[in-house]
């Protein structure tokens, strides 16, 4: 499974209408995300054998939990995510910094 701090993308990002209208920020198909926690889901006190995902890019405010146990920051199937090769991680990493560059070089050019 995921381990904290590993980069993953997103490969499926349908959402049912109550799931749109209740969690504001949620992953995009081909995004690259990190992992910042992942468990289980346990449901009666037992297993499920499903994982989930909180992502370090995405918060959402905390929703009541559909047990009346108090409440929950909504997480993500894991299924929902594949894991990220460092070279391709490596390379998106510095396509963003060339594209950075590139709209500042742009940007002074319109202003001077």
């Amino acid at each position: 499974m995921f381990q904290v701090g590993q980069r993953i993308v997103c490969i499926n990002d349908s959402f049912d209408a109550r799931q749109r209208a209740t969690i504001p920020h949620r992953p995009v198909k081909d995004e690259t995300y990190t992992v910042r926690d992942a468990f289980q889901v346990t449901r009666n006190q037992t297993a499920s054998g499903i994982w989930a995902v909180h992502l370090e890019e995405l918060r959402n405010p905390d929703l009541p939990h559909p047990s009346g146990l108090g409440r929950f920051e909504p997480s993500f199937a894991a299924e929902r995510f594949a894991p990220l090769a460092e070279d391709e991680a490596v390379s998106r990493r510095e396509l963003d910094v060339m594209l950075r560059e590139l709209v500042k070089e742009q940007e002074l050019e319109v202003v001077g």
